[in-house]
């Protein structure tokens, strides 16, 4: 059960973590 949790966890963090990178990334083309 803990092992579970601790997978999902980790999947939404390098969501997460996807999700920031393609924001800077938009940030950075669009010159915010």
């Amino acid at each position: 059960m803990g092992s579970k949790f601790v997978e999902k966890v980790d999947v939404n963090l390098s969501w997460l973590s996807g999700a920031i990178l393609i924001l800077l990334a938009l940030m950075r083309y669009f010159k915010f």
